[in-house]
């Protein structure tokens, strides 16, 4: 049977005794894999304005639980879904129904965002660059004869995040890593693809064709056109998502083997 979460009594009640119990639903959400009553996610949806009411530092609490949650994208989608990601992080929310009209990416930009988020380790910090790699996207777009393009979107990514920590009271060492992470924008989704403890690691000192993480259906890569210029500019992505991703190693596993 589906499982669900329910406010105790009237939710509109139980909102405005304390609003940051919208947001506690999302989390509760991602840590518990349930699905939101309906009657409660209305209340929500009605009442998300109210989380303007509640500090930053209670929402950057409950955003940390989520994002590290086994079930991430299941909290994620209740704050689009819900309203709530309109005024907590409205940059975020213009990613809904988005399509990138790109021909390296198959999914709209908040597919891609969510199954970016969910793939990387269990860290806060990558979690968070996971979650807003992309976030000026939207902001930068070019839109040419057969296709669009971003460029820049790592260099202003960098300071929207850099400005979003201010926002939301992140220690300054979390800022200047998320916010580093975003600037090599491309090192967080390859780092998605790479699985330290599996059978991908023996292939990344191959040639180019041979990696597995360039047409990935996991987070909705294309191969990029095979060529000398293209080849470089992906040994790089993967030198970054290396870099990302040593800390985080599992133990036992050595760091030759990520070579």
């Amino acid at each position: 049977a589906l499982k669900t979460l329910r406010a105790v009594g009237a939710p509109s009640t139980r909102f405005r005794e304390d609003p940051l119990r919208m947001l506690r639903a999302a989390r509760f959400s991602a840590q518990l894999g349930f699905a939101i009553e309906e009657r409660t996610f209305r209340a929500v949806s009605k009442m998300s304005h109210r989380i303007l009411q509640v500090s930053k530092e209670r929402w950057t609490s409950e955003l940390d639980r989520l994002l590290l949650s086994e079930h991430v994208r299941k909290g994620l989608e209740v704050l689009m879904e819900s309203g709530l990601c309109r005024f907590i992080l409205p940059e975020i929310s213009l990613q809904k129904d988005y399509g990138q009209n790109s021909k390296y990416h198959r999914f709209t930009l908040w597919e891609h965002t969510l199954r970016v988020t969910a793939s990387v380790p269990r860290d806060i910090h990558l979690r968070w660059a996971a979650f807003l790699h992309d976030v000026a996207k939207p902001f930068v777009r070019l839109d040419k004869e057969d296709r669009s393009t971003y460029a820049g979107h790592d260099l202003l990514g960098y300071d929207l995040v850099v400005r979003l920590g201010g926002h939301l009271r992140w220690p300054k060492e979390r800022t200047r890593a998320v916010a580093g992470l975003v600037r090599d924008d491309e090192a967080v989704p390859f780092a998605c693809c790479l699985d330290p403890a599996g059978d991908e690691v023996e292939l990344l000192g191959r040639r180019v064709a041979s990696l597995p993480l360039l047409h990935d259906d996991t987070v909705g890569f294309h191969r990029p056109q095979e060529s000398p210029e293209g080849a470089v500019v992906v040994l790089a992505h993967v030198e970054l998502a290396r870099e990302v991703l040593r800390p985080h190693r599992p133990p036992g596993v050595r760091a030759e083997e990520l070579e």
